[in-house]
């Protein structure tokens, strides 16, 4: 079976990206959650996906021109808060791995200096998993720690040699959109020794077509469909 992996939390539910939606995500079974982060102006690493709050919150302006407490005081959706990736880590304890998505230039080193805290209070680098479109934050993170478990995400626009730089870098998977997947980039994956991760796959067929072809996780906004 495909490792489940609940998008943004169990988003097709919740507010994307809050707590709300990891805890939905947990009581539908989800083995992880896929997050997103950027690094905001005071210099926390916060849980959000696009560049600016305007989409999902009740506020506008840059996540990055923006400290925490002008953060904080934004609504994420049914009353939540924004999270730290600290807070986030702390909420999800040993239930779930996690799968970090990388959204700017810059977050590499403090997201590693995150995971090494957890490390070192008892976590394993297994249970997390550092994804990003951004190929030099990729590499960064390897120059970091040897240990973390990459993964390179690609899109139709993206996916130019990214099974030779997942293979150079040493990635643990490519993330790949499901629409690009057939048997044939499966095999090429998993002849490489590397695992193909598969997002967004929200419906029944979809993720019934991914199963069948042996991806080895499956990213939706409806964990418990998966």
């Amino acid at each position: 079976m495909p490792m489940n992996v609940a998008h943004r939390g169990a988003s097709g539910y919740e507010p994307e990206n809050t707590v709300l939606s990891f805890r939905r995500a947990l009581e539908m079974g989800a083995d992880a959650i896929g997050i997103d982060v950027h690094v905001c102006a005071s210099g926390e690493v916060v849980v959000f996906h696009d560049d600016t709050v305007d989409r999902t919150t009740d506020g506008f302006g840059k996540v990055s021109e923006m400290n925490l407490h002008a953060l904080r005081a934004l609504d994420a959706g049914k009353g939540e808060r924004i999270p730290t990736l600290q807070e986030t880590l702390d909420f999800v304890g040993s239930r779930m791995k996690i799968d970090i998505e990388l959204k700017e230039t810059g977050c590499a080193a403090p997201v590693r200096e995150i995971l090494k805290y957890a490390v070192d209070q008892g976590r394993s680098y297994d249970d997390f998993f550092i994804s990003s479109f951004i190929r030099p934050e990729l590499e960064t993170m390897r120059s970091l720690s040897s240990d973390v478990r990459l993964s390179v995400l690609f899109n139709w626009m993206t996916q130019h040699r990214a099974l030779e730089f997942a293979e150079s870098i040493g990635a643990y998977s490519v993330n790949a959109d499901f629409t690009l997947v057939d048997a044939d980039l499966v095999r090429a994956v998993h002849e490489k020794g590397m695992k193909l991760f598969v997002w967004t796959v929200n419906e029944k067929e979809d993720i019934d077509r991914m199963r069948a072809l042996e991806v080895d996780a499956i990213f939706s906004n409806y964990p418990d469909r998966v």
